[in-house]
């Protein structure tokens, strides 16, 4: 555990966010106006006594990196449990825990000399990489990836995009649905392209390939079907897509 640390209306942002979107989805050489990435909710990490220090603040507009560095709390330390949480709580057990992971060989001194610097990285496409470097003595070097949403989870829309609308509030939420739901295919193709082209990643391409291919799908599917309601197989095409996404991104952490 580690003691301080002496660190070097929704609905309308939603609507504005799928107007523009659908824009650039229908005319792709509108480009003036790009969604903004933001982060959804804090991210930090878990101190003595419960406290909890924000790394990551909420609203942060990303891609972006901090460093942070953290002393031990006790004398001749040997270990630390690393505990990262999402929220916005000042008492860290009452935020969501993400992961946590052990450093070890910490070198043995007094309380508050011995430290580690934790860096926090997010991507364009919302994956945050956790990495633990100490510059006193080398120690375990460790990385761990969270996908983040890149919006809402199909499962949180879905309703909306079954809409057969009738009035213009019906047609609003379809379009934001369907605008939100290409916005998450397009990340999510994106980010396995990108990953397809790092030789560091030594896992087989075709799972990635598969990915990208079923977004294809559904991108191709919104695009010859505008304006209609999404139809049960492309819903859940969607939600394969994102729990695949998921299942190689959290094989990717530990592999």
């Amino acid at each position: 555990m580690f003691g301080i640390s002496r660190a070097l209306n929704r609905d309308t942002a939603g609507a504005y966010g799928a107007a523009i979107l659908a824009a650039q989805i229908s005319n792709p050489n509108q480009q003036e106006n790009k969604i903004p990435n933001f982060l959804s909710s804090s991210i930090g990490i878990g101190l003595a006594q419960n406290q909890y220090s924000i790394a990551l603040k909420k609203g942060l507009k990303y891609p972006t990196q901090i460093k942070k560095r953290y002393f031990t709390s006790e004398n001749e330390q040997k270990y630390a449990i690393i505990n990262i949480y999402e929220g916005e709580n000042l008492e860290a057990s009452l935020n969501q825990k993400l992961f946590s992971f052990v450093i070890r060989d910490i070198p043995l001194c007094s309380k508050n000399e011995a430290f580690i610097d934790i860096i926090f990285k997010l991507d364009k496409y919302g994956i945050i990489t956790v990495k633990i470097q100490n510059i006193q003595k080398t120690l375990n070097y460790h990385a761990c990836n969270i996908v983040k949403e890149a919006g809402e989870s199909i499962e949180l829309f879905i309703n909306e995009l079954k809409i057969d609308p009738k009035n213009n509030q019906e047609k609003r939420n379809l379009l934001y649905a369907r605008a939100q739901l290409q916005q998450n295919i397009i990340i999510i193709s994106e980010k396995m392209n990108e990953m397809i082209k790092d030789d560091a990643i030594n896992i087989e391409d075709e799972t990635k390939k598969v990915i990208i291919k079923n977004c294809k799908i559904i991108r191709q599917w919104l695009k010859d079907n505008p304006d209609k309601k999404v139809e049960d197989n492309i819903i859940d095409l969607g939600k394969k897509i994102e729990k695949d996404a998921k299942d190689f991104i959290d094989l990717l952490a530990i592999s």
